[in-house]
This record gives structure tokens, C-alpha cells and sequence, in this order.
């Protein structure tokens, strides 16, 4: 009985977490302003885990502890792989990261960890329920020349999704599953062709559905978050619903699809069945001192290389401050962070009281003008997370306001600012949009 209620507790609190740090988020309190996407993910796991522990009297995390693990460390080194090849098609960067080093690379690979668990615990919740257990279709026989077909199209969706993304960048989503279903199917793993082969379409609709619930939670949660990332698509990129274009949600279930793939292809390594609990017909378990030493640091050096390449490409902009902005001295800063001001979002939503601002104007003994000035040099670093460090490249070409950045012509811009022109683009056109 104590026990049955421990359970119930966890889900509950789970679940108090994740309506919390959606409040909390609103209200731009700390830390769940800056970790939102952390406390909800991983609440959301764990509530929907509690949910199929009452139901089926098992579940990933309660029955399976070892594997959530296991599922979180594969999740962020293949959402690592994800991010090498967004070095090359560029469809999404990250902006308002915290701007400590441990800190920072910490919450990017906890956050990474939620993919695999958010998909698969989805897609566990959707097989308790009756959706899709009518649907069955007539048996047949994949053709060996149908499963090489398969292969080297994946193959090819994938380089030229890297060679040439500007086009073919929504190739990339669908060619893990292109290359690896076929290898799993020949070399006796757990297939969904082989669901296919038998007249089961059920998992693979369940997965497409999963990919779609998971991607709308994705875009939902990440829209209001403030450590977030947005996308520069090539095209498509018109009619979005929150930060993605409506086109783009056509990726998400593929895209669930290429994530059970890939794992299913590590267990084929493995003596157990994986987080299914379902075993392969066949398994090619490697040797112990492999998985348990080498492949682990294998996974950590190459994921903290990724970290170190997107530090250049794809983080935009760390976490800002009010001693950022230009002209602030440090006693002006010492008064603000002593007024709970210290950070640019706190400041900015100060800024809109005219009260709050006369009061600062004659306490340091500025015009009311330079405060003034201090907002606007604000918001122009947290727009569109342009940071600090490219707030002085506008500043230098004269740029201090959004009103400035939506009267700017993209070509000026494009030759001084280190940023990618698509994100210098974006930057332009949502400035217009606030005219």
C-alpha cells in the first residue's frame, strides 16, 4: 500500500512539476525561465512513465531503470550525429544558452537525452490504447532487390541532404531508416519490415503518431521557452505554427521512425532486447570491455566535439546581462543587480513601467534619455537572441534599436556581422514585422 502510493506521488509530482514550470516560465522566474525545456521534458517523461506503470504494471523507468540510462546516453549521441549534419544543411540555431561553460554544455546534453525517452514513451502510451489495432494489411514478401533499393536510396537521401541542403536538406530525415532497415531485416534484428511482411502496420503508424504528438510538444514547449532554437529553412518557411513552418511538421514523423531504427540497430550489438524488452532474432553481442569502456568515451569525446563545433556554428548567443550593454558603469551595474535587475530579460520588463525607469534615472544620477537608451540597447540584445557580442557589430554600423534593424538594408549587415546570412535575414524581416 505505501508503496502503491509512492508510486502515485512520483506521477503526481511529475506532473505538478510540469504545470509549475509552465507558470513559472511565464512569469520569467528562475531557474525554470532558463531550464524549461529540461523540467518539462523530463516531467512529462516521467508522468507519462507513472501512467504506464498503473496500466501494464511495468514501465521504461520504474521496470526498466537500467535501460532509461542506456536509451538517454544513445538518445543524445545520435541527436549529436543530428547536429553534425545541421553544420552542413544549417536549419536550426540556439540562442540565450547560459553563459557558464559547465552549466551550458551540461543542459545541452540532459536536454539531448529527453529525444529517444520523450519518442519511445510516447509511442508506449499509444500501444496501451486501441488506435491503429484494426488496421492490418494483406501479407507479402519484401523483394531482395526492393531491400537494396532501399539502402542506397538512404544512402543518397543523405549525401545529398549534406551536399546539397539548400534543396535537398528534407532528405535527410527518413535516410537513417532508408539505410538501416534493410541491415536489420538481413541480419535478423527487429524490423519493421518484418512488421509489414506479417500484415502489422500498427508500430510503424504508432511511431508516426508519436513523431507528430512529441514534435507539436517540441515547438510548443520551445515557443515560449527562453533558451531556445529557431529555424532558418531555405524554404517552406512561411506559415508557422509557434517557431516551426507548418511544412516542417511533416519531418517529426520520419523522423520517430529514424530514432527507433537507430537504436534498434545498437541493440542488434546487445545480449537484451533493449528498451522493448523484445528480443532480436539473432544479436551480435560485443565484447564487455568494448561497450563498457570504449564505447562510452568513444560517445563523450565525440559528443563533446559536436558541443565544441556548435559553439561556433550554432549557438548564437548566450544568456546577456545588463553590464553588456554599452555605457553601463559598474557601479550602474552593482545598482541593478542589487535591485534583482542584473540579467537583460529582467531589466527589459522594468523598462516597461515608466515609473521603474525615473526612479533608476535619479538614483545613479542619469538622464532620463539614457535610460531610455539602456532599454532600447536591451531589447535589441535579446531580440531574436542576438546576443551581446553581435549587439556591438550593430552598434558600430549604427543599429541601436529594433526600430534601426528593420530599416536596414540586408546587404550592409551581411558583410560586417559574423552571424550567417539567413540568420542576419531572419533578424531583418522579424524586425519589420514590429514596425
Amino acid at each position: 500500500m505505501i508503496n502503491k502510493c509512492f508510486q502515485d506521488a512520483i506521477g503526481i509530482t511529475a506532473l505538478l512539476v510540469l504545470l509549475w514550470s509552465q507558470a513559472c516560465m511565464f512569469l520569467k522566474l528562475e531557474p525554470f525561465y532558463t531550464w524549461f525545456y529540461l523540467f518539462t521534458w523530463w516531467s512529462y517523461i516521467i508522468f507519462i512513465d507513472s501512467i504506464l506503470y498503473k496500466f501494464k504494471g511495468n514501465s521504461l523507468i520504474r521496470s526498466r531503470g537500467k535501460e532509461i540510462l542506456i536509451l538517454s546516453a544513445w538518445s543524445a549521441t545520435f541527436w549529436f550525429i543530428f547536429e553534425t549534419v545541421n553544420f552542413f544543411v544549417k536549419n536550426w540555431y540556439y540562442i540565450n544558452l547560459p553563459a557558464d561553460d559547465f552549466l551550458r554544455i551540461c543542459g545541452i546534453i540532459l536536454a539531448f537525452a529527453t529525444v529517444l525517452p520523450g519518442i519511445f514513451i510516447t509511442s508506449e502510451l499509444l500501444e496501451i490504447s486501441m488506435v491503429y489495432k484494426s488496421i492490418s494489411i494483406k501479407r507479402f514478401k519484401f523483394n531482395y532487390y526492393v531491400l537494396w533499393i532501399f539502402f542506397f536510396t538512404g544512402v543518397l537521401f543523405a549525401l545529398l541532404g549534406v551536399t546539397f541542403p539548400k534543396v535537398f536538406f528534407p532528405l535527410i530525415w527518413g535516410s537513417f531508416t532508408l539505410t538501416l532497415e534493410p541491415i536489420l531485416y538481413w541480419l535478423g534484428g527487429r524490423s519493421l519490415l518484418k512488421d509489414m511482411e506479417n500484415g502489422n502496420p500498427r508500430k510503424v503508424l504508432i511511431l508516426f503518431t508519436s513523431g507528430l504528438i512529441c514534435g507539436f510538444l517540441w515547438e510548443f514547449w520551445n515557443y515560449w521557452a527562453y533558451s531556445k532554437w529557431v529555424y532558418t529553412i531555405p524554404y517552406w518557411n512561411t506559415g508557422k505554427i509557434f517557431e516551426m513552418p507548418v511544412a516542417g511538421f511533416l519531418g517529426f514523423p520520419p523522423f520517430a521512425i529514424d530514432c527507433y531504427v537507430m537504436y534498434n540497430f545498437v541493440c542488434l550489438f546487445r545480449k537484451d532486447g533493449g528498451w522493448e524488452r523484445i528480443p532480436h532474432q539473432v544479436s551480435y553481442p560485443l565484447p564487455r570491455p568494448l561497450t563498457t569502456f570504449i564505447l562510452p568515451l568513444v560517445m563523450i569525446v565525440f559528443s563533446l566535439a559536436v558541443i565544441k563545433n556548435m559553439e561556433k556554428y550554432t549557438i548564437a548567443s548566450h544568456q546577456s546581462f545588463v553590464k553588456n550593454i554599452p555605457a553601463v558603469s559598474s557601479e550602474d551595474y552593482a545598482y541593478l543587480a542589487n535591485k534583482g535587475l542584473s540579467r537583460i530579460h529582467k531589466f527589459i520588463k522594468s523598462c516597461e513601467n515608466p515609473e521603474n525607469l525615473k526612479k533608476i534615472s535619479k538614483d545613479l544620477n542619469r538622464t532620463l534619455q539614457t535610460v531610455h537608451r539602456w532599454c532600447d540597447y536591451a531589447l535589441l540584445i535579446d531580440f531574436q537572441g542576438i546576443g551581446a557580442v553581435n549587439f556591438l557589430v550593430l552598434k558600430k554600423n549604427g543599429i541601436e534599436s529594433i526600430l534601426d534593424l528593420g530599416k536596414t538594408n540586408p546587404a550592409i549587415l551581411l558583410e560586417k556581422l559574423p552571424s550567417p546570412p539567413a540568420r542576419v535575414k531572419l533578424w531583418i524581416n522579424e524586425a519589420k514585422k514590429l514596425k
